[in-house]
């Protein structure tokens, strides 16, 4: 008989095999310096391993005839909080046998048992970003009622050598930039990011969850830095992470912009602020920068393309009601 159970009692016996074994990460693009990839190997095994509330921790073991497949999902407490029903996200899905994953593994009856576990818990919103590589997840998530929501890009370049042919006028936020930037973020839409591509998520939400964001980043730390126009009205900004607390780790400081917003008003500026975002994050030491996006953003692609970043990877975002 198929069994899910609790994968918190396995969870540090699992850790040396993931670090091992783990092939797909966010960051696989970063090939040098050497010895980076085994440090950012280890980090995505802690992360998929590291502690959680018991109400958060949805990560299992399913077991079959076929052998076991091992399940790293968890419930986003600020995000249930947010949007008034419970949010889970789903990590991994990942064969107990040798990584990485053969696309011809079924994860379907695992998926489905997944599911009816969370649903029992009360999750109403379960998402999931996946690398394309993985393809055996992929079709299992599409057999089991999953959508496909987003299709994210990553742009990336080391800025050792960065340099632009201009310099803008930028300055940090403040807090009587507060208001402006609320209202920036809520009219700036992107209607193809995953909030806002969403038909089960209102627009009211998805507007007012940006305003929420860039409130976060300058009150509660959702980002380290937002970095906006000097000018009269700044209608404008990006929000940056720098990722200190693994510099260490890695042995290489990345750092990455979490949100950028541009009205209409300030129009231009999108290249303006990422550039000066460059000159910046150099100033601080920082040897990469990574920058997501979406697929349809041909703009901000552009823009991209002519600092000289360079495409990194894509993930896809699914999700599904329960």
């Amino acid at each position: 008989m198929p069994n899910l159970q609790l994968l918190h009692p396995i969870l540090t016996d699992l850790q040396a095999w993931l670090t091992d074994q783990i092939v797909w990460r966010r960051y696989d693009f970063i090939r040098e310096p050497q010895g980076f990839a085994d440090a950012d190997r280890a980090y995505c095994a802690d992360e998929l391993i590291r502690p959680l509330k018991p109400e958060d921790d949805l990560r299992f073991v399913y077991e079959d005839e076929h052998g076991a497949v091992y399940i790293f999902a968890e419930r986003l407490a600020w995000d249930s909080d947010f949007f008034g029903y419970q949010v889970a996200r789903l990590n991994a899905v990942l064969p107990s046998t040798v990584l990485p994953c053969p696309p011809q593994i079924n994860f379907t009856d695992a998926l489905l048992a997944l599911l009816t576990e969370v649903s029992k818990r009360g999750i109403r919103y379960l998402f999931a970003p996946v690398f394309p590589e993985d393809l055996a997840l992929i079709h299992a998530l599409s057999r089991t009622g999953f959508n496909l929501i987003e299709t994210r890009l990553l742009y990336h370049m080391p800025l050792a050598n960065y340099t632009h042919s201009e310099r803008y006028p930028v300055r940090f936020a403040r807090e009587n930039d507060l208001l402006l930037l609320q209202q920036t973020a809520r009219e700036a839409v992107n209607a193809y990011d995953r909030f806002h591509a969403d038909p089960f998520i209102q627009p009211e939400q998805a507007d007012r969850m940006m305003e929420e964001w860039v409130t976060a980043s300058l009150h509660r730390g959702f980002a380290d830095a937002t970095l906006i126009p000097d000018i009269a009205q700044p209608a404008a900004f990006n929000t940056i992470r720098y990722n200190r607390e693994r510099w260490d780790g890695w042995g290489y400081k990345v750092a990455q912009t979490v949100l950028t917003a541009v009205s209409p008003a300030c129009r231009g500026w999108h290249k303006k602020l990422i550039s000066e975002t460059n000159y910046h994050l150099r100033s601080l030491g920082v040897d990469h920068a990574i920058l997501p996006t979406q697929i349809t953003n041909r703009a901000v692609l552009h823009n991209l393309e002519q600092l000289g970043y360079r495409y990194g990877r894509s993930e896809y975002i699914f999700r599904i009601l329960l």
